[in-house]
């Protein structure tokens, strides 16, 4: 895959480039270190990913994404930031953000993201997906939603937001599919959602819109 990598810290950009440019997944690695190097790079280059910082000197990635889907192009788009706001999770996403790995994070969960992406899944690290759980366990717990999850439903709501597929996780809990189908259908109707981006933005804490 053709990687464009921008961060304003050269020596990280450097640092942890070099560690992408060995991913088996990775045959082609570019760098920038603005909003401006960026534009420059997706209007110029055949990219499949693009890796930015939250934070550059002349803008956010917030910028960059925008310019994505102004220009309607056709990268999946990592934010590797210091960041670990929830709320700032489900901005980006909401914009189009298909992957989310926080620095504190090591090279494997960006490997594991990258992965993801390359099969056509979106991507939050463990760090993160673990503050989702923490901010709503509690409040699904004790009835502070639409409905009170059973406990079968909690562990396939955890297993959801991870991204974990319907096979996956009949198998790691040794259910059917069509088990895990119908507490999926559950969970979405006592929480009140609809599709996989009411979910994360349910598990970042945003308040659901009415239906």
């Amino acid at each position: 895959m053709n990687i464009l990598f921008i961060d304003d810290h050269k020596i990280f950009r450097e640092g942890a480039g070099s560690l992408i440019e060995k991913l088996p997944l990775c045959s082609t690695l570019h760098y920038g270190g603005s909003v401006n190097d960026a534009i420059n790079a997706l209007d110029s280059l055949d990219l499949d990913i693009l890796i930015f910082d939250l934070t550059l000197t002349d803008g956010s990635g917030i910028d960059i994404l925008s310019h994505v889907n102004r220009e309607k192009i056709p990268v999946k788009t990592v934010c590797l930031t210091i960041n670990e706001e929830l709320s700032v999770l489900y901005k980006l996403f909401s914009l189009g953000l298909t992957g989310f790995v926080t620095k504190n994070s090591g090279l494997m969960e960006l490997e594991n993201c990258l992965t993801n992406l390359s099969k056509g899944m979106i991507y939050i690290d463990q760090i993160m997906i673990k503050k989702m759980i923490r901010f709503r366990g509690k409040r699904i717990s004790t009835g502070d939603a639409p409905g009170i999850l059973s406990p079968r439903e909690q562990q396939i709501y955890e297993q959801l937001i991870k991204e974990e597929g319907i096979n996956d996780i009949a198998i790691k809990l040794c259910i059917s599919q069509k088990t895990v189908e119908n507490h999926k259908s559950s969970i979405y109707r006592k929480l009140g959602i609809k599709d996989k981006l009411s979910l994360l933005r349910f598990a970042a804490g945003e308040e659901m819109p009415d239906a």
